[in-house]
């Protein structure tokens, strides 16, 4: 049959070419953007979830650390014992044994609980007892606060402050003092100080994930003003220095201040855009803010953005090629003479139909009718259908939605009205092999066809992958949320059992031992001249100084069961000055002893130099015990550095021990020599290693029978096992 030459292209055919690839660009930017928006939506409420999360746990360890501050205080203002041996001293500073037993007491707690100094000031202001013992120069403020804890009769906290205008930042708090004998008649004020830079601002700044500019802040408002109350991650020193007028509205501090809680966007100190998560800390004057700058938070969605904009590039430039094709084939038609035109319509049609089969998108292209022109590669990839199993829209709404299908008829029937618009919406699928996909769908109406049916393209995104992630991630977000929950109250269960311990040890046992004390030292004191000095005298004396022993016994079973419980402050600890200043508390009572003292240079480590400084005072005061029948006692402190670990060691020439025992040094009431021999509760060694554990360290010794005795402690110089 004869075939027609082609003739030039008509205006109306250009005109459905451009048509064609407006609506084709249409398509794809539709796409591209209703992708990213979803992603930026759901990116953006993930950061919005973690500030929030972070803000929680935060404002909870806040709040939990004052309480634990504020039971102390409580423990000691219902304390009759304290209350009893304070009242002694205070009544008779000349007491030499009241004052000393307050003195070891206000060492035991400064240095067990980690406050900074204690002292105790009478009822006129004036301070009679301090721990540790240096002179220092009373705050003005402390006479005042101390006269309105006494006037009210109650715990007085003393919130963030400075004492001096360069002086650093201080907490603390006043608990005062009452008669034992007339609980309304106070005796004076017991005034506990508290370094945040050691006990709280750690805490404060450790963000749970890693962040090159997120941080947590501390604020209270004052007058007109906001008042940052700890040091910022890029402004050091700014606790009670950096203040905010409270005009800056757009600054999240000053949300915060004004009783704005949640998400909320502004400008942090350093005028940088931030998001943060605000909010108050119930009970005190305190707000939280957990802030990340802007563009840290958002930086991978920008990375989305720019791969969005790569892949609906190429689909556009895909599809432009396509038509350019097309046209370019229509402008040949015209000078192919021999060219029919089903020739080239056919050939116009496979270069578009390859674009549609290659997209990387499920794409599926179908008539008014309900038959399906064209599915990409992608789709039949997916669904595992072959194109005669999606000979129509029917076939495949039958196939994929099951109980849905009736729904998405409707659906499509309305992309065929001349009202059409595109339509969108997550739908499950159903494969071919009974797996189940969510696809986020893009319909839209595209013209008509040469024969007058009209056109309509769909476009989808699986994201089933993305929607499983997400219900992973609030799962696992829960299931995080339950276990602080749980761990939270089975710390506050063992807290209180243990502060119940402490009680009934510190009371009802310390309480029998006084008035075995007490009545003895009555016998002595108003019987003492009728006892035989061989007989009951010497009994009596061998009464008071076993009392005397099991209160010590009590005191360091307390200080071993606190420190199971007791937080770990590290910071950067001079292990040199830590090992001399427990030697030179040690050496007070070394008159007449012949002992040499020899300390080399030792690597400072990072650590709780509270913790750190009871196994320096257990090993030097032992080293110094056991060489007590040396005429020439030598006592030798040193150490050495390695790639992962700074080792310790104190040695002596003492009376040693037999190495076979060495497996029973450090257990709790085990002793190699009677207490005949060498004083001792056997708790010592046993404190030590579980602060060298606690610290993940390890502690050792070697020694000969009457040749000295060497303690070795090892302790990690970076994060990582001993």
């Amino acid at each position: 049959m004869a075939h027609k030459i082609a003739s030039p292209i008509k205006p109306r055919t250009g005109f459905l070419f451009i048509l064609v690839f407006f609506l084709l660009t249409a398509g794809i930017l539709t796409a591209g953007y209703f992708y990213y928006h979803q992603s930026a939506k759901h990116f953006r409420k993930q950061i919005e979830y973690q500030l929030l999360a972070v803000l929680r746990l935060k404002t909870a360890e806040l709040m939990q650390w004052r309480d634990e501050r504020m039971g102390d205080a409580n423990s000691i203002f219902n304390n009759p014992s304290f209350s009893s041996l304070a009242g002694r001293f205070l009544r008779n500073p000349s007491d030499a044994e009241a004052r000393d037993r307050l003195q070891e007491w206000l060492d035991a707690v400064r240095i067990s609980y980690g406050y900074n100094r204690i002292f105790l000031l009478d009822t006129r202001g004036n301070e009679r007892i301090h721990a540790p013992e240096t002179m220092e120069a009373l705050a003005p403020h402390l006479q005042k606060d101390a006269e309105e804890s006494l006037r009210r009769h109650r715990i007085i906290f003393l919130d963030f402050h400075r004492d001096a205008p360069d002086g650093p930042v201080w907490l603390g708090f006043l608990v005062p003092i009452r008669d034992d004998s007339d609980s309304n008649r106070l005796l004076g004020v017991l005034v506990f100080r508290i370094d945040p830079t050691v006990n709280l601002y750690p805490l404060i700044r450790l963000w749970p994930t890693a962040s090159q500019s997120a941080e947590t802040l501390i604020i209270r408002k004052e007058g007109d003003s906001v008042v940052f109350l700890n040091d910022l991650r890029f402004q050091p020193d700014a606790a009670l220095r950096l203040r905010i007028p409270i005009e800056k509205s757009y600054m999240p501090a000053v949300k915060a201040a004004l009783g704005q809680q949640g998400i909320v966007e502004g400008s942090d100190y350093r005028g940088v855009p931030v998001l943060a998560a605000v909010g108050p800390v119930e009970g005190s004057s305190w707000f939280m803010v957990a802030r990340m700058d802007t563009a840290e938070a958002f930086a991978p969605l920008r990375e989305r953005l720019w791969m969005t904009i790569i892949i609906v590039g190429a689909l556009l430039v895909g599809a432009g090629g396509s038509v350019g094709l097309l046209w370019r084939h229509q402008f040949a038609l015209f000078y192919k003479e021999r060219a029919s035109d089903a020739d080239a319509l056919r050939e116009s049609e496979e270069r578009f139909r390859r674009a549609i089969l290659n997209s990387p998108f499920p794409v599926m292209l179908h008539a008014e009718d309900g038959s399906v022109i064209l599915t990409s590669n992608s789709w039949r990839e997916i669904t595992g259908f072959t194109r005669e199993e999606l000979a129509t829209v029917g076939d495949w709404t039958e196939r994929a939605y099951g109980e849905r299908k009736e729904q998405v008829r409707a659906i499509i029937d309305s992309l065929y009205s001349l009202d059409a618009r595109k339509s969108e919406g997550e739908f499950r699928i159903q494969t071919k092999h009974g797996a189940t996909r969510i696809w986020d769908f893009s319909s839209a109406p595209l013209g008509y066809l040469p024969d007058g049916r009209r056109l309509v393209l769909s476009m989808a995104i699986d994201v089933t992958e993305r929607r499983e992630a997400e219900v992973e991630v609030r799962r696992l977000n829960a299931e995080l949320e339950q276990r602080v929950k749980d761990r939270t109250s089975q710390l506050e269960e063992a807290n209180r059992e243990l502060e119940a311990f402490s009680y009934s040890v510190s009371h009802d046992l310390r309480a029998p031992l006084r008035a075995i004390d007490g009545f003895a030292r009555i016998l002595v004191t108003e019987y003492g001249d009728i006892l035989p000095a061989g007989g009951g005298r010497r009994e009596l004396d061998i009464i008071c100084s076993e009392a005397r022993r099991m209160g010590q016994l009590i005191d360091d079973l307390l200080a071993f069961s606190r420190l199971a419980r007791q937080p770990l402050r590290t910071i950067e600890v001079d292990m040199k000055e830590l090992a001399q200043s427990v030697y030179a508390d040690c050496s007070r009572d070394l008159i007449g002893r012949n002992l040499r003292f020899t300390l080399d240079a030792i690597p400072s480590v990072q650590g709780d130099p509270a913790m750190l400084r009871q196994v320096w005072a257990n090993l030097i005061s032992n080293a110094i015990k056991f060489t007590r029948l040396r005429e020439e006692a030598e006592v030798h402190v040193g150490g050495r550095v390695d790639e992962v670990t700074n080792t310790y060691y104190v040695k002596d020439n003492g009376v040693g021990f037999d190495m076979k025992y060495v497996h029973k040094l450090f257990s709790v009431f085990h002793r190699l020599h009677s207490e005949a021999e060498f004083e001792g509760t056997g708790v010592g060694l046993a404190l030590a290693q579980r602060v060298i554990h606690r610290h993940g360290g390890r502690i050792w010794a070697e020694g000969k029978i009457k040749d000295g005795a060497a303690f070795y402690f090892a302790l990690p110089t970076r994060k990582g096992s001993v």
